[in-house]
């Protein structure tokens, strides 16, 4: 699924503690230099310790989540030089209480975030160095517009390479963790990522050395 596709809707760790079902759909179009990508996913999560009947994880993992996400990309190549890539997501999220008695007084019983995203990049080859740059704007529900800018540059000479990036991301609230703080409290969480690499890969060997800074 070329998007977004990490629905982190309920407690953590995801995978332990929900069942989760997936539908998805997506067609690619290409004629000469242009590549159009369309796809949609629907997404349904059920709290798996509540479905085994564990009291103890009512007040913390009672709800039922489900989204509805869809995107469209679209990559253009000018020339053996210059491609161009920008695109859309949207995806509805919405949640209802598993147990109704263990309903937390202060959320309503059922209730529905929309966010919507758009993003583009350019790629330039040149000889010593191919140049990445792109922007995301991401406007989710009641949070503040989230601007991530990202620059890379990278280049292979026979069998060595080497890449230089900064790029600026956020990571959401689970929407357990939304419901949980009454819709107020909680902010999306921000990544600054530096990263320089060097590397030589041939068919039967693979060496790199990276240094990564995160804050």
């Amino acid at each position: 699924f070329p998007s977004h596709d990490k629905f982190l809707s309920t407690y953590e760790p995801i995978y332990s503690q929900t069942r989760t079902y997936f539908q998805d759909y997506s067609y690619t179009f290409e004629r000469e230099k242009l590549r159009l990508i369309t796809a949609a996913r629907y997404t349904h999560q059920l709290p798996r310790n509540s479905l085994f009947g564990d009291p103890t994880f009512y007040g913390s993992q009672n709800i039922v989540t489900n989204r509805l996400q869809g995107t469209l990309h679209c990559k253009y190549k000018l020339n053996n030089r210059f491609q161009f890539a920008f695109g859309t997501d949207f995806q509805s999220d919405w949640y209802k209480y598993f147990f109704r008695q263990y309903q937390s007084k202060a959320n309503p019983a059922q209730q529905r975030f929309n966010g919507i995203s758009f993003y583009s990049e350019i790629n330039a080859d040149f000889r010593f160095a191919m140049i990445s740059a792109g922007i995301r704007i991401d406007k989710y529900a009641f949070f503040k517009p989230l601007l991530a800018p990202k620059v890379s540059i990278t280049k292979k000479f026979g069998n060595f390479f080497y890449k230089v990036s900064e790029n600026f991301s956020y990571k959401l609230p689970t929407l357990n963790n939304i419901v949980l703080s009454n819709n107020l409290s909680i902010l999306p969480e921000a990544i600054h990522e530096l990263q320089a690499q060097l590397g030589y890969n041939n068919k039967q060997w693979d060496v790199s050395a990276v240094y990564r800074d995160w804050e």
